[in-house]
């Protein structure tokens, strides 16, 4: 009985010890790697939030780095979610345009075409007729553009985005949140898309909703 207990608790000796030594080699550690939002609760489906500001050099070259991420994870909802405390009083009205844009569906080229012009012709006044101006030349409905920018709806969506960012508390950008729980604060160039994999499927989060 002796021998037997000895063995069980050897048995659980070199269990403890070869569960210590796995998890002392996780590449990712919270803290280091990424940081808990308490504040919310896990998306029902797995997704990837860029917190971003047009008027943010930074996140003007991270487009490059996010179209690397959609390709390889491209079942993976990808939300963009622009802030206002960049570009001064630029900065709330780029967030309205977005939502505009999304809400007509061309958030993308509006995104592109805008970024563009505040970073490579330097162009950074604009009101809503300006931005409108954008809208037209990347074909879609100008006036469609200010009857949306001027609706409930899209005033309702700025409030969400800044919801969204004082509860997880961004204070600068580019700044990516993964699953809705768990932001990103260090990677290497050749680790991003390996800490982004592995907070994606750290709680068992679907792909998509059954």
């Amino acid at each position: 009985m002796i021998k037997f207990i000895k063995s069980i608790c050897g048995i659980f000796l070199s269990f403890v010890m070869v569960s210590a030594a796995i998890a002392d080699e996780q590449p990712f550690k919270e803290g280091e790697h990424y940081r808990v939002v308490e504040a919310n609760q896990l998306s029902e489906i797995q997704e990837i939030t860029e917190f971003m500001s047009f008027y943010c050099g930074h996140c003007f070259m991270f487009r490059s780095v996010l179209n690397q991420i959609r390709a390889a994870f491209p079942q993976v909802k990808i939300n963009i979610n622009p802030v206002a405390f960049l570009g001064g009083e630029m900065g709330p009205m780029s967030q309205r345009a977005f939502a505009a844009a999304k809400i007509m569906g061309v958030e993308e080229k509006f995104s592109d075409e805008l970024f563009n012009q505040i970073h490579q012709m330097h162009k950074t006044d604009y009101n809503p007729e300006a931005l409108g101006d954008i809208i037209a030349y990347i074909g879609a409905d100008k006036q469609q553009f200010l009857e949306t920018f001027d609706s409930f709806v899209a005033i309702s969506q700025v409030a969400a985005y800044n919801a969204e960012m004082d509860k997880a508390v961004v204070k600068g950008v580019p700044t990516l949140m993964i699953n809705h729980k768990y932001i990103i604060l260090k990677a290497e160039k050749d680790e991003v898309e390996l800490l982004i994999k592995y907070l994606l499927e750290k709680d068992n989060i679907p792909l998509t909703k059954n």
